[in-house]
């Protein structure tokens, strides 16, 4: 495998959470405003495993991931920097993304039902 910097972008107000526990993919569930953990942060997914009893209402993924629920990466900062969140617009104030040292390994070509609308939730 080869070894590459990659850039993620994402709510600036989650990076504490991404520095302790890394980056995995999200939950296919929304964020309640009223979970300690998810709530209040402006987030689309939660934080939370699907055993949370306060994120329990179905998020649709097609809304905001484009091949289903992932950790998105890219390899030019402007791509990643278009998902940072969090930020007020206004100036000093600080944008941050996450650097991450990825093994790349072999690619997979989406075909069949795995391009449609219900496919996007298999697990390969």
């Amino acid at each position: 495998p080869r070894q590459v910097e990659l850039y993620h972008g994402t709510n600036v107000n989650i990076l504490d959470t991404v520095y302790t526990h890394g980056l995995f993919p999200p939950s296919d569930m929304q964020a309640s405003e009223d979970c300690p953990v998810s709530g209040g942060k402006g987030l689309r997914t939660s934080l939370c495993d699907n055993s949370c009893k306060f994120c329990h209402s179905r998020h649709e993924w097609d809304r905001c991931h484009m091949f289903g629920l992932g950790v998105y990466l890219g390899d030019i900062a402007q791509k990643s920097h278009r998902y940072v969140s969090g930020v007020a617009c206004e100036p000093g104030a600080h944008h941050k993304m996450v650097v991450c040292s990825v093994l790349l390994g072999d690619a997979l070509k989406l075909e069949g039902h795995l391009t449609e609308h219900r496919g996007m939730h298999e697990v390969f």
